[in-house]
């Protein structure tokens, strides 16, 4: 057990030989296609933001309510879901008309 974490911590981080740079986790494994979120040209506007931070709100009440019981708290997490998905889903079609906007 020991020697695999050695190995693990030996081994260079995903993306490294390919010559790519390496700036954060969440690149790792990515093409080389990837964006990182803060060099997008299109950053997310508010409304993304917003809705899936409520989202994720909602996720973590839903989970807890699993773990307590507590069928409210599960009813207001889901509802946190659906309003989140709907906020987001607002601000990717004003993120899609700007977009069209600005090829035009």
């Amino acid at each position: 057990m020991g020697e695999s974490i050695a190995l693990f911590a030996a081994s260079p981080a995903p993306g490294a030989a390919s010559g790519r740079a390496v700036c954060h986790p969440c690149t790792w494994g990515q093409s080389a296609s990837f964006i990182h979120p803060l060099e997008r040209k299109y950053p997310m506007n508010k409304d993304q933001l917003k809705g899936r931070v409520e989202r994720a709100k909602g996720k973590a009440k839903e989970a807890a309510a699993d773990l307590s019981g507590n069928t409210r708290l599960e009813s207001e997490g889901k509802a946190d879901q659906v309003r989140g998905k709907a906020r987001a889903e607002v601000g990717d079609a004003k993120e899609k008309v700007k977009r069209a906007i600005d090829k035009a």
